[in-house]
């Protein structure tokens, strides 16, 4: 019989394999609509640029864990190739607030639509679970998330 240090170990390996999964996915560029391809890591950008209007860098960089330069930069990358436009915040001189230009939001509705698939593979999968089934993956992976957090701090 399987110890709960057992289960622990055999949860951290499983974490890693899918980890190490999810990095071979994040080297796929993000195919538009339009034949345009882009790095996984800008396609993200662009999605959470149009899911969460007039987002500022810090909270960007703050969303996917990076600092706020290696945002700046993503950013900078993305207004250049046309997809973003930085304007000046009411609040603030020093902060800019993020949106999508016209070309962006083609690119966020082909990226939508492309995840929606991938999303909906996933939700049938999980359809046998349970409310309470899915509460508890999502607090043990936030556990989960946090000690990798207080790792990073620590390095």
């Amino acid at each position: 019989m399987e110890t709960k240090e057992d289960l622990i170990k055999d949860i951290a390996t499983q974490l890693i394999r899918i980890s190490k999964k999810q990095g071979r996915i994040e080297e796929v560029p993000v195919s538009l609509d339009d034949g345009i391809t882009l790095p996984p890591t800008e396609g993200h950008t662009i999605q959470v640029i149009g899911e969460q209007s007039n987002i500022n860098i810090t909270e960007l960089g703050k969303h996917f864990g990076v600092t706020k330069s290696a945002a700046s930069q993503l950013v900078a990358k993305l207004s250049k190739k046309g997809f973003v436009s930085k304007t000046k915040s009411a609040h603030s001189a020093k902060e800019f607030r993020l949106e999508l230009t016209d070309t962006g939001m083609e690119a966020f509705e082909s990226i939508q639509k492309y995840r929606r698939v991938h999303f909906n593979n996933i939700s049938k999968r999980l359809e046998g679970f349970s409310l309470n089934q899915i509460a508890t993956a999502t607090a043990f992976l936030d556990v989960i998330e946090d000690v990798i957090d207080d790792w990073i701090a620590k390095s």
